[in-house]
């Protein structure tokens, strides 16, 4: 069963407060998988299997971070954090879970991201 720390404090928009973000320099961000095709922020993107994909923009002057899971078939937020905590256990969301956990080691074995613990709410 996918387990998650749901006790972190949040943003006004409900993410992790902790997670900080550190803005490397252009090559650096563009070796670990960023693009900046919109000049003011970075942005990553990795899909995860079934059409959903694990997003992360920092903007570059400020390196304000913003985190989604997304639906790509429906165009929404894929809330695989809130079906775990309402006891959803399949391999299906056991798998986003999985995956969305390795994608923010990597990151912050990247040292893009700071502030996260593996396993905390995002």
């Amino acid at each position: 069963m996918a387990k998650i720390n749901f006790e972190v404090p949040l943003t006004k928009k409900k993410q992790n407060a902790m997670i900080q973000a550190n803005v490397l320099d252009d090559k650096k961000m563009r070796e670990i998988g960023f693009t900046d095709y919109s000049k003011d922020s970075w942005y990553y993107c990795r899909g995860l299997g079934s059409d959903i994909s694990f997003n992360v923009s920092i903007n570059k002057k400020t390196s304000k971070i913003k985190i989604d899971v997304l639906d790509e078939c429906f165009l929404q937020p894929f809330d695989y954090q809130a079906q775990i905590q309402d006891g959803r256990n399949d391999d299906f969301i056991n798998n986003i879970n999985k995956q969305v956990q390795e994608q923010m080691k990597y990151l912050m074995d990247a040292g893009v991201i700071t502030g996260y613990r593996v396993g905390d709410y995002i």
